[in-house]
């Protein structure tokens, strides 16, 4: 051996390894070029010619640095690394049997490496053989439960025909506490199953970490009105649409749906209206403003609307869409009657308290639909609400405020006041 050949060949491949460890492909193209000049007998170097020429996505080079001199045939048993690389260069040849089989044989030489399953993980993936993926991708987040890529894997995976077992997954490792995405993949896994208030409880999470997301301001918006959280709903609904929510014609549609839920059809039609004039379908919308008319008694209106619907719309289309919205406008109407004989009743006794306190509620709604992130502006409203006799509404604001602030020491004792009674 010609030990000064040997020592620039060393030099010539430490310089190949850091520029490879650098970023700099080039680089450590032309120095590990120079050390196979001088040594082409260097297995190391053949290595970091394999994993060069993978960084120059130039796979069938790899495979061809890998089994140059026989590599592959003599008594050297190759290391854990060489072999993966193999496979990786064989994979990305789309040569995916060969390499699955040789992955294969590593997974049983080292069942405890978690490379080994991540490996078979992607090649069935390509393969499009998602069960035998998931065996490995639950092997996987077994003996690296720390890793995100796999557990959010394993959870899209799960999540059509497994939902509870797509959760577990998520809930095992630590994705829950720190990882918004996993928190609104369980959020809607949740309300997959029905399981709606833990559901709420999600997105309120997540909504703490990106509170500048339109459009999960928007999910948690329909779910809150699912349940029946309707001035929590509405709030969620109106700060998706001041963020610009992608689906503006749904945003309004679903706040028109809560308007006319709450009696206030004049309101709903509004909404409507807006959600006519955004991109897309409008037949629901002026569905919607149909049935808001005929509440309103607006015969201008109602034959408009009615004019739209004979033009855009089937007989069957018509039908199904007006059922859908008179559930709604019933409840709505329910509401507006006893909203009137309570008004009925109280309007001798109004006082100017009950009036400034009206005007106050006003104000402070305003300031919590413009800020709606403001503990303060709920608890105020939520005073103002009580003292107007409107119990359960002021205790959702109030749980707002708390949610926003669990530190809001005055607005604890005021819910638990309205809780005592």
């Amino acid at each position: 051996m010609n030990l000064t050949v040997h020592q620039q060949a060393a030099d010539h491949l430490a310089h190949a390894t850091l520029a490879l460890q650098a970023g700099a492909i080039d680089e450590a193209h032309a120095r590990i070029s120079e050390c196979l000049k001088l040594e082409p007998g260097n297995l190391n170097a053949r290595v970091i010619e394999a994993r060069v020429a993978l960084a120059r996505n130039q796979p069938r080079q790899a495979v061809q640095a890998l089994d140059s001199h026989g590599y592959y045939d003599t008594d050297i048993d190759p290391s854990p690394e060489v072999t993966l690389l193999r496979i990786e260069a064989m994979a990305r040849c789309g040569l995916e049997k060969i390499a699955a089989v040789l992955a294969g044989r590593f997974a049983r030489q080292f069942p405890d490496d978690p490379r080994a399953h991540r490996t078979l993980a992607d090649l069935h993936l390509r393969a499009g053989q998602s069960a035998d993926a998931m065996v490995h991708l639950r092997r996987l987040v077994e003996l690296s439960p720390s890793d995100r890529a796999a557990t959010a894997l394993l959870a899209k995976l799960l999540e059509a025909d497994q939902p509870d077992a797509a959760l577990a997954v998520l809930g095992a490792g630590d994705e829950l506490d720190h990882d918004p995405a996993a928190m609104l993949r369980a959020a809607r896994l949740l309300k997959s199953v029905d399981r709606l208030r833990d559901a709420d409880e999600m997105y309120e999470r997540v909504l703490t970490h990106e509170p500048h997301d339109a459009n999960v301001w928007l999910e948690a918006g329909a779910l809150a009105a699912s349940v029946g959280a309707m001035p929590l709903a509405e709030r969620r609904i109106r700060e998706a649409l001041r963020l610009g929510v992608r689906d503006r014609a749904r945003a309004w549609s679903e706040l028109a749906q809560i308007c006319l839920r709450a009696g206030r059809p004049a309101r709903a039609g509004r909404c409507w209206f807006n959600a006519s004039r955004c991109d897309g379908d409008a037949t629901a919308a002026w569905a919607g403003i149909l049935v808001c008319a005929m509440l309103t008694n607006r015969p201008r209106l109602r034959e408009r609307a009615d004019r739209y619907l004979t033009l855009h719309a089937s007989q069957q289309e018509r039908r199904q869409l007006l059922a859908s919205l008179w559930p709604n406008a019933a409840a709505g109407r329910v509401v507006a009657g006893t909203r009137l004989k309570h008004d009925l009743a109280t309007r001798r006794q109004a006082t100017p308290l009950q009036s400034l306190l009206s005007r106050s509620a006003a104000t402070l709604r305003d300031q919590v639909e413009q800020h709606p992130r403001r503990a303060d502006a709920h608890y105020h409203l939520a005073v103002c609400l009580d003292a107007m006799g409107q119990t359960e509404d002021a205790a959702v604001e109030v749980e707002e405020a708390l949610q926003i602030n669990p530190r809001y020491e005055t607005a604890r004792r005021f819910a638990e006041g309205l809780k005592a009674g």
